[in-house]
């Protein structure tokens, strides 16, 4: 970790010893000299982060080196800030005119100080540094390349991210679901229970997709029960996944009402509720005013929890039916390990060597106890091991780490050492995942962008030779992560099978923050459960604003050095931030380069302008927001390389993006205004890789963006948005024609356009769809309010590269659809919303047979769900 960390701050400070090389001539030749020394000890980190693990002395050496590299920067960052502000208040006019000789020499007094300190900070941290590198000798440290080295070689061929292997978990599959499906009042309630990571989890997700599952109820909810549960929040988590009221009145709905309304629909549908990871029997006495009783014996719907604890799977629910999931035994943990390996074990030992592969794959899987998730990361760390001796060597470390440790919990020691073994691009990647709270969707895109704000993810000279992009680089990590195991695919594109979005096991999210907690990678406050970890030298913090509805929630204040902060409200609740402590946070965080608020509510409903003076920022999300207006001062971010304006209700925002020449992520809102001008000024992007939400108004400053890879369209008039997208062959579009009347030519004249693989078509088509011919590249098509009258499916299964179909509200409004054999052969995704005269939906034998998602809602009059499906769908049916 301290390797990554030192060579981001020596690019760091190169770059700025470049970009700013004015403004920093007072100090250029001490940073110079400091920049070196870094970069001097940076080339040996690497030999030191193997030989840590051996020598507790080293690692807290190298914990002392991190925390160096980290004050370099701040020494640098904050001399600069110092003369950055100033300008930036001579920019807006506060001092253009100095009045008397008096405030002159307080500035020239002020800007000499500012260079003594920053000169003897300097001198400071290298006498720190050379007491460090003196005590190595004086204390007898030996840093020599170990054999642990050996075990951090890169995972190559990261194209494809495997799926998830189930083993062992069939007939409890099948168990389960006959037990939920038989009479009416029978096995009203089912618990499963077993050790973290044995797959309890897994196996709940596959009863609740099974086929069966899907026909014989008509109502799902799944909520993840966190350690500090709410009653309120469970119930207006069941409550959402119902659909029966928006997520608006569901937020300000009163326990009561939420009790009466669960109740309502338990008692009317025939629902499954699976509450998974319950941590306590309690938690049924809390919600079972809302499940019907046993008098209620006309109640269909039926309960599943999951839980580790056997005592709380029995004490849950007086009659509820248990089932334990066990370890696996060793030919089932090495039918999974071998899902992981592939061709590769007998690759590197051949036919002869068999055996003695054989005895070290069974000591390994030994340490391992059957669990799953170990296995998982057991593998992902073999694959990357070509001779029998480095698989030796991974044995007798792994044999070593659990001497004298709790051999009952040796799975554990086997993850751990699947995170020591990691290469050092890969560990702070790691352990920035700690930010996010437990069981959280993690979305990747977002992800990959703020480990590049941060300077998580840095190139070196060889990625550079090869034209990688940073982007690039954090997504190649992020499926190095997911090919070990560490990692989880939580949700994959439709259009193309990407990673939308990840989680991490609670096992694996527990490692990641004791380890986090050791080196002082980041810190948590969490309003639920009270627990505050935030000090001094927090560089990260994350804030989970909880589930109590609180008002005017605080920020902390006076951490000056923090990099990155988090918030993370509660997805039942939008509790409010402070706008007077969100106005201290930007005067005194100066060195902040990420922040998120998305989903967050600011007291005011406006961002301080005290946001201007946050002029290190990279990554800034008011995504989901209920924000109405954006200051000005936002023009000072000089550095920001991702801004995200999606706000939840229409905003005004200033005509200051043109100043964000480092931009290379914009993501405007659909709905705007532009504050005292008509038309907002894009010019001056030239590093824009992503925009979303053009318009017509910005077409000319578009098109001159050269770098300009991926951009999506919304209601622009046709004439104008075919020019743009004929001018602009080289960028990836997705393109939302909004009309009240859509044409045969709105559509037919995107025919030509290879580049156009999204299209949503919101109003009424005038035309039959027999007439309507679509570009053929298109991967992604949604129909809504359409109207359309004849079947479309016989026109749209043509489609040779759809891999996604939405058709929402009234898209179609006839009463029958056939999806014919062979019609839709890369379809992964459908999507059929409010079409309320749909009444029969026929799929013929060998039609769809990719698909693997089948979203069902609103169509009242359809009864049946086809059975010529493929087998694995996952149906969602409300």
């Amino acid at each position: 970790m301290a390797e990554s960390s030192v060579q981001s701050a020596v690019q760091r400070l190169g770059n700025l010893l470049t970009e700013e090389e004015q403004n920093l001539r007072a100090i250029e030749e001490k940073a110079e000299q400091l920049r070196d020394e870094l970069d001097w000890l940076h080339c040996f980190l690497r030999e030191a982060d193997t030989s840590r693990y051996v020598d507790p002395r080293v690692s807290r050496w190298m914990i002392q080196i991190q925390e160096i590299a980290y004050e370099a920067e701040d020494i640098v960052e904050l001399f600069l800030y110092k003369l950055i502000s100033h300008q930036n208040q001579e920019h807006a006019g506060k001092t253009t005119v100095i009045k008397s000789k008096l405030e002159r020499y307080l500035w020239v007094f002020g800007e000499a100080k500012a260079i003594h300190d920053a000169s003897n900070n300097i001198e400071a941290l290298r006498a720190k540094i050379a007491t460090l590198t003196s005590r190595l000798q004086a204390y007898g440290f030996k840093i020599t390349r170990s054999d642990f080295d050996s075990l951090t070689s890169r995972v190559h061929a990261l194209d494809v991210i495997k799926e998830e292997k189930f083993v062992g978990l069939d007939d409890q599959v099948k168990k389960i679901v006959c037990d939920l499906v038989g009479e009416t009042g029978e096995n009203r309630v089912i618990g499963v229970w077993g050790k973290s990571g044995v797959g309890k989890t897994t196996l709940a997700k596959e009863v609740y997709f099974d086929h069966v599952i899907r026909k014989h109820f008509n109502r799902f909810s799944w909520v993840h029960v966190p350690q500090n549960w709410k009653f309120c929040g469970l119930l207006r988590g069941i409550l959402t996944c119902f659909a029966t009221k928006s997520d608006d009145e569901i937020s300000i709905m009163t326990d009561q009402e939420l009790i009466n309304e669960v109740y309502e629909v338990l008692l009317e549908k025939k629902c499954l509720v699976v509450l998974d990871n319950v941590w306590s029997w309690e938690i049924w006495d809390g919600i079972k005013a809302a499940f019907p009783g046993d008098d209620d014996i006309d109640s269909g719907s039926k309960f599943l929890f999951t839980t580790e604890n056997r005592q709380v799977a029995e004490k849950m629910y007086e009659g509820a039916m248990i089932h334990e999931i066990k370890c696996l035994s060793y030919d089932q943990s090495w039918e999974l390990l071998q899902s992981n390996l592939g061709s590769i074990p007998a690759q590197i030992f051949g036919i002869d060597g068999t055996p003695k592969m054989m005895e070290m794959v069974k000591k390994m899987l030994k340490l391992c106890q059957g669990i799953p998730l170990a296995i998982t990361a057991l593998g992902g760390l073999m694959v990357t091991k070509k001779t029998p001796e480095e698989w030796q060597i991974l044995l007798d470390f792994l044999s070593s780490h659990n001497n004298g440790k709790n051999h009952e919990q040796s799975y554990e020691k086997v993850m751990e050492v699947c995170y020591y073994a990691l290469p050092y691009y890969l560990k702070n990647c790691f352990l920035h995942l700690g930010n996010f709270p437990e069981n959280f969707d993690i979305p990747t895109k977002n992800l990959c962008n703020m480990w590049v704000a941060e300077g998580i993810v840095v190139l070196t000279n060889g990625e550079v030779c090869r034209g990688e992009s940073l982007e690039d680089f954090a997504e190649n990590c992020l499926s190095e992560l997911l090919q070990r195991g560490l990692v989880q695919v939580s949700q994959r594109k439709s259009s193309n099978g990407s990673v939308k979005s990840c989680r991490m096991h609670d096992l694996m999210r527990d490692l990641c923050l004791r380890v986090s907690k050791e080196e002082n990678f980041l810190s948590i406050r969490d309003f639920d459960s009270n627990e505050v970890v935030v000090n001094g030298k927090t560089r990260r913090l994350a804030i989970y604003l909880g589930q109590e509805g609180k008002d005017q929630i605080p920020l902390p204040s006076k951490i000056s050095i923090i990099r990155s902060l988090l918030l993370f409200p509660s997805q039942k609740e939008r509790p409010e931030v402070n706008h007077a402590s969100l106005k201290a946070l930007c005067r005194d965080s100066q060195l902040l380069r990420v922040l998120d608020f998305q989903g967050v509510v600011v007291s005011s409903k406006t961002l301080p302008k005290e946001i201007g003076d946050l002029i290190y920022l990279r990554y800034l999300s008011l995504r989901d927001m209920l924000l109405t207006k954006v200051p000005p001062t936002l023009g000072c971010l000089r550095w920001l390389e991702t801004l995200d304006l999606r706000a939840k209700v229409r905003l005004e925002i200033p005509n200051v993006l043109w100043c964000f020449q480092r931009l290379r992520h914009l993501y405007l809102p659909c709905y705007f205004t532009i504050k005292d001008s008509e038309k907002l000024r894009l010019d001056n992007l030239n590093n824009l890789l992503t925009l979303k939400n053009v318009n017509h108004f910005i077409l000319e400053d578009v098109l001159a963006m050269k770098n300009l890879k991926k951009a999506s369209v919304r209601y622009m008039p046709e004439n104008e948005h075919i020019e743009f997208i004929q001018k602009s062959p080289d960028i990836v579009f997705g393109l939302t024609v909004f009309r009240a009347i859509i044409g045969k030519e709105q559509v037919n004249s995107l025919i030509s356009f290879d580049n156009l693989i999204k299209l949503e078509l919101k109003g009424e088509v005038s035309v039959t769809i027999n007439n309507i011919e679509f570009p053929p590249n298109l991967k992604k098509l949604v129909l809504d309010f359409c109207g359309i009258m004849e079947d479309p499916m016989p026109v749209l299964e043509k489609l040779t590269m759809l891999t996604s179909l939405c058709l929402d509200h009234q898209a179609y409004v006839g009463e029958k659809m056939i999806c014919s054999a062979l019609g839709f052969p890369q379809l992964t995704y459908l999507r059929l919303n409010g079409l309320k005269n749909l009444q029969d939906l026929n799929v013929e034998k060998g039609a769809m047979l990719n698909l693997k998602y089948l979203e069902v809602k609103y169509c009242e009059r359809l009864t049946r769900i086809p059975e010529e499906l493929p087998e694995k769908v996952q149906i969602t049916h409300i």
